[in-house]
């Protein structure tokens, strides 16, 4: 097999999810990073230590006696807002800006887009925009909205772990180049997937499996304790457009220590019926909200 140059790089995450705790939780093959309303979700609390948190950060009492940034618009873009109508002028402003695509609300979801907002306005007492970027769809929308906004910042606390080829390019990074064009300043997270990727070639051994670390077949990892965590596979041959497709098939299996396949994430990378649940234009896969028990476990992806 001759590797092609334009998918000659092997990404593979490991993302253990303790704080989603919505174990119906399934990713579309079409827009897989929308998460699901949040069931039997805990009552919304307060932040009670902002005091401690600015401390720690560095703000001093010389700050805090400045006006408030009302003249600064902060957008805070995330997959939820649960909780927003205790929240409404009481650690948020009266006055919100909302930007959701129609037929989508963003107060669903998780509450981890409401504790961005409420830390960002005790900080800055700035105005606030609260943006649903819940999926890709929802995402590129509000990219289109934000530039005509032009908000001061945006705070963007998810993380794609696919979508571009480590270059900046793919079709996850032009989209945030769109609304930095304007001026605007776009602090993003890092991630926390630290000892949990491994980065290598597109290279087949003797079997049409890739070569891995662990006896040129496997990738292996061990789990502490009883967890769900995501596994997502990509290569870098994501095109400018969401809708490009990948020129590569690959699958990637989960294995147990004794050798038996447990499950294994196998879409067709095609778009020949792109409505079929077995295919998909893009280049990953992924296994996600797999129970795994404490153990050794083998991953290996399959040409």
């Amino acid at each position: 097999m001759t590797t092609q140059p334009q998918w000659n790089r092997l990404i593979c995450t490991v993302t253990v999810l303790l704080a989603l705790a919505v174990s119906s939780c399934s990713k579309s093959k079409d827009d897989p990073l929308v998460e699901p309303p949040q069931e039997n979700a805990p009552v919304h609390n307060k932040i009670n230590n902002i005091n401690e948190i600015k401390r720690q950060i560095g703000l001093t009492t010389e700050f805090e006696l400045r006006a408030p940034l009302k003249r600064i618009k902060i957008a805070v873009i995330d997959n939820g807002f649960y909780g927003l109508e205790s929240a409404v002028g009481n650690t948020l402003p009266l006055e919100l800006e909302f930007v959701s695509r129609p037929g989508s609300s963003p107060a669903e979801g998780d509450e981890h887009g409401l504790r961005m907002a409420e830390l960002a306005y005790a900080m800055s007492g700035a105005e606030m925009i609260l943006v649903n970027g819940n999926g890709f769809k929802n995402f590129e929308y509000a990219i289109g909205e934000l530039e005509k906004i032009k908000p001061d910042i945006v705070i963007y606390s998810q993380v794609w772990e696919f979508g571009g080829n480590l270059k900046n390019d793919g079709y996850i990074n032009p989209l945030v180049s769109r609304v930095t064009a304007t001026g605007t300043l776009w602090f993003n997270a890092a991630g926390n997937f630290r000892g949990r990727v491994f980065d290598g070639r597109v290279q087949n051994n003797q079997d049409d499996f890739l070569d891995m670390p662990f006896r040129d077949k496997w990738l292996r990892f061990e789990v502490k304790t009883t967890t769900r965590p995501r596994i997502v596979l990509t290569w870098n041959d994501f095109g400018a457009s969401f809708s490009d497709q990948t020129t590569q098939d690959l699958d990637l299996q989960l294995f147990e220590q004794d050798g038996e396949l447990q499950i294994q994430s196998d879409f067709r990378q095609s778009q020949n019926n792109p409505n079929s649940e077995s295919t998909s234009p893009h280049s990953w896969e992924m296994i996600n909200d797999q129970e795994l028990k404490p153990g050794v476990y083998y991953l290996a992806v399959r040409n």
